[in-house]
């Protein structure tokens, strides 16, 4: 649009009474030729020195020019653009459009490039200032002339009305980029779910035949036959971590939450981590005060330190320095999903490498990593992430690259609370033997099945096997005489789950014992069960002693705390 035709539309104001004729001209001057150009054109028509638009932000300050334009003499004047620079810096700028919606002010006599400042605040549609035009120029009278004055107002009019629909649609995209990161973060969640419990299905077999072999080969002496189990027994133990990890990622890993005091929590696990960090690694803990009432898992909590000091670890090869600092911190004002409130600080900083700038965002990402290929899962620091926002916390991270990085990890703290009472520690005798015991077991996996009935057939039970619960449920009656105690999948084709298998069960035999398994890790209380003595649940992959264990417990009414 040439000058003849924005003059026009500046002195015919009646035409553009309402807000559909205003974004048409908004389109036509802004998304089509840019802020840049549209500026030049308005300052040539006003004839001003300079015309500039300055956003606003919560602060409500001047802190970013959206666009400017000059004139030639305060180019001269002031060569390479350090006109903005000046008027961000300078007071009369600054006062006005913080106590101000329209402002004239006559600028110092050192200032060269325009003697006079007009300028007014644009407001969006709840009248919360945005941003402001600024026009400079040598005229005295200028401001006084109604024609002036008219042209400035229409054109705050339009900037205001798109700057709000810019930031609106800039809204709209982060909310819909934010919905399709959450459905992206379920999908995975669902694919990891399900690749964990067919992954601990496995290694329930792996390491179960492993320990099976254990035991003859400990029999006949063969020590490079142990050490090869050994080795396998590790590495199965390595991918039994890895599995909790993707349980925990995708939310099927629950958090046992219990009082605890921050501080303590760690100073134990930074005395743990000197015995195996490198001495090239240097600790430095700086401990705040009124940090012993929070609720947190304690084990989540050490995969959260151990996490980010292994990441540390690698970021420093040559060795440097890890600080672990904890303080009480004050929210007045929410903080992403966590309400106001005190909240107990955890911060780990370390001096190495860095983040790059780009890189940040993306960090707590799944599957995404900084390390070289073959190096890192990727599911670290999504597993953080998952850890503290289970805690009902928040985590953010800061990092220069070539000076450090620091996580910052803020808990609700449980004020008021009284410290829990000490449980009274109580001696049980177990009978220590499952010879004679029949045992009915419910698993659909042939290979899992026929591991655990290997094992519990070598601790002398001797065992009836079915592979889903409905076949349980009808061979119940010819057999339920005999049977002392029910090992069940939960997890399990014809309609009737383990669970389904375990109430009906119980309900008619309160005193028979049930073994729940699974790869998902689940809970009675989960499924109205809690509170029933006579129902344990263990997770797969488990030891042979495991098994054991929880079975000798069922047989003799001790109550089973849950395995994780």
């Amino acid at each position: 649009m040439d000058n003849e035709c924005l003059s026009r539309a500046t002195i015919g104001t009646e035409a553009f009474d309402d807000a559909e004729k205003l974004s048409e001209i908004v389109d036509t001057w802004v998304n089509r030729t840019g802020w840049n150009s549209f500026v030049k054109q308005v300052r040539e028509v006003l004839g001003a020195e300079a015309f500039l638009i300055l956003e606003i932000t919560a602060e409500e300050s001047p802190n970013r020019f959206i666009a400017q334009s000059y004139s030639e003499e305060c180019s001269v004047a002031y060569p390479g653009r350090k006109i903005p620079d000046f008027l961000l810096a300078n007071e009369i700028l600054t006062t006005a459009l913080t106590k101000k919606k329209r402002f004239d002010e006559t600028m110092d006599p050192s200032f060269l490039a325009f003697r006079y400042l007009h300028g007014q605040l644009l407001l969006d549609r709840n009248g919360k200032p945005i941003a402001a035009l600024v026009v400079g120029f040598d005229d005295e009278g200028m401001s006084e002339d109604s024609s002036f004055n008219s042209s400035v107002s229409l054109v705050a009019s339009l900037v205001s009305t798109q700057i709000d629909f810019d930031r609106e649609v800039a809204s709209r995209k982060e909310i819909e980029s934010m919905l399709r990161h959450s459905q992206k973060l379920t999908s995975v969640g669902r694919l990891a779910t399900g690749i964990a419990h067919d992954f601990n299905n496995l290694l329930t077999v792996i390491q179960g035949h492993t320990s099976l072999l254990e035991m003859v080969v400990e029999k006949v002496g063969d020590e490079k036959a142990t050490e090869s189990l050994g080795l396998i027994h590790s590495a199965s133990l390595q991918a039994v971590e890895l599995s909790k990890q993707l349980l925990l990622f995708s939310r099927q890993e629950p958090v046992n939450l219990e009082r605890c005091d921050l501080n303590q929590v760690v100073r134990e696990f930074v005395k743990m981590m000197r015995r195996v960090v490198e001495e090239t690694i240097d600790f430095e803990i700086q401990l705040g005060h009124g940090l012993n009432q929070i609720e947190a898992d304690r084990s989540m909590l050490g995969q959260v330190m151990m996490n980010l000091i292994v990441n540390a670890r690698h970021a420093m090869p040559n060795g440097g320095r890890i600080t672990l600092s904890t303080s009480v911190h004050s929210l007045s004002a929410g903080k992403g999903e966590i309400a106001p409130g005190n909240y107990a600080c955890l911060s780990i900083k370390d001096n190495g490498s860095g983040i790059p700038t780009d890189k940040l965002p993306k960090i707590f990402d799944p599957f995404f990593t900084t390390k070289e290929e073959g190096k890192g899962t990727g599911l670290g620091l999504a597993n953080v992430a998952a850890i503290i926002r289970e805690h009902g916390g928040h985590i953010g991270v800061s990092s220069q690259v070539g000076e450090g990085t620091n996580f910052e990890i803020l808990l609700p703290m449980m004020l008021g609370l009284q410290p829990l009472p000490e449980k009274e520690k109580k001696e049980h005798k177990f009978k220590d033997s499952l010879k004679n015991t029949t045992i009915l077991l419910v698993e659909d996996e042939d290979g899992v099945r026929k591991l655990v009935r290997k094992l519990l057939e070598m601790l002398g039970c001797d065992v009836i096997e079915t592979s889903s619960g409905r076949d349980a449920l009808n061979l119940w009656p010819k057999i339920s005489e005999k049977i002392s105690l029910v090992v069940t999948d939960v997890v399990m084709p014809g309609g009737v789950s383990g669970w389904d298998l375990a109430k009906k069960l119980h309900s008619t035999h309160p005193d028979l014992g049930i073994l729940l398994t699974s790869g998902y890790n689940e809970r009675p209380e989960n499924h109205g069960l809690g509170a029933e003595n006579q129902i344990a649940f263990l997770q797969k992959p488990y030891e042979a002693m495991d098994l054991k264990r929880t079975l000798l417990q069922l047989l003799t009414g001790e109550p089973v705390k849950a395995e994780p």
